[in-house]
């Protein structure tokens, strides 16, 4: 017995807090799925980070703290990064600056967070830059998990955009007679051409 679960969505032109954005790049998907879908097309904005990254200990116990945590000395070196001790530098800001200088961060935004690592708190900077992907925003219908005895992949397919009705009627005709009632309600009969998406995925 497999089991995959499928969500049921909708696109939404007047999106909620409960409404999901997908990034089309995420999915896989037939072109086609533009044409239909012209009017519900979104930019989503989302922070693209630099894997460089500036750690701030406080004290020098809690960097030893920190390097302890890895098995080798290996392990622990990182050239993307920089871990500097407060109780040690003379002028944080001026090693900061330095080190976005040398390694040409100016034209990405700083981002400073403190993060709690086995007790020890660690001031986080990293640098990212916004960027723009296209999206579309849904409302989900139904999410629900699904067993079946055999499908052919070739036929139903993970993370792919499905704005047909088909791939769901093959679904319905495999899975067991218990599942049936609630998938036809909450998926063929709730089917609307040209606003209903499915999402495979397996469970």
């Amino acid at each position: 017995m497999n089991s995959i679960s499928v969500t049921h969505y909708k696109l939404n032109q007047n999106p909620n807090e409960l409404d999901e954005a997908l990034k089309l790049e995420d999915y896989s998907y037939d072109s086609k799925i533009h044409q239909p879908f012209n009017d519900f097309l979104i930019d989503i904005e989302e922070m693209e980070l630099n894997q460089k990254t500036i750690q701030v200990f406080k004290t020098e116990k809690d960097f030893m703290k920190y390097k302890a945590l890895f098995q080798s000395e290996n392990d622990f070196l990182n050239n993307d990064y920089y871990r500097i001790i407060e109780e040690k530098s003379d002028d944080l800001e001026k090693l900061t600056s330095k080190y976005i200088e040398t390694n040409n961060l100016h034209t990405f935004e700083r981002i400073e967070y403190n993060r709690g690592i086995n007790g020890i708190s660690v001031r986080m900077i990293t640098f990212g830059k916004r960027i723009l992907k296209k999206g579309i925003i849904c409302e989900i219908v139904n999410q629900q998990k699904i067993d079946f005895e055999h499908i052919d992949d070739q036929v139903i397919s993970c993370n792919y955009l499905y704005t047909s009705i088909q791939p769901i009627e093959l679904v319905f005709s495999l899975i067991d007679e218990r599942s049936k009632v609630s998938f036809k309600k909450m998926n063929l009969d709730n089917f609307e051409l040209g606003k209903s998406i499915f999402v495979f995925q397996q469970s």
